[in-house]
């Protein structure tokens, strides 16, 4: 999910159109370990686990380009590719993964010089799920 800010009469945006990213970074985990006594005197092991992390991200993600988002305004309407590059904040509990990207995007086509978010910030949410 992305963020946009107000920019040139255009008003805020939440996005959720497609963003993926590749991220490296540092991160740490935590993991607690409890056992618990059963009826039958033995003990049941449990395992809790919390990761944090920062770290720097680069992707791609698409875009609507059209005549509201452009300036002079383009006739054509079409999604565009955008390029995230940008620093993430993550946090994890158990399989789950949340994030915040800040990002800055920018257009791959010849449109970019006309696109109002060329260049500019944008505020990314991620979120994951780890299969392993």
């Amino acid at each position: 999910f992305k963020y946009r800010p107000y920019t040139e009469g255009f008003p805020n945006q939440f996005s959720a159109s497609f963003n993926g990213a590749l991220y490296g970074g540092y991160r740490t985990d935590l993991y607690k370990i409890t056992y618990k006594r059963t009826p039958l005197n033995t003990y049941k092991q449990h395992i809790d686990h919390f990761a944090f992390g920062a770290g720097f991200v680069a992707g791609l993600g698409s875009t609507p380009v059209n005549e509201w988002n452009t300036r002079p305004p383009i006739k054509i309407e079409y999604e565009g590719v955008d390029l995230i590059t940008g620093i993430a904040l993550i946090t994890a509990y158990q399989n789950l993964n949340f994030g915040l990207v800040f990002g800055i995007d920018h257009l791959l086509d010849q449109n970019r010089k006309y696109w109002i978010y060329e260049g500019k910030f944008s505020l990314g949410f991620s979120v994951g799920l780890n299969l392993n």
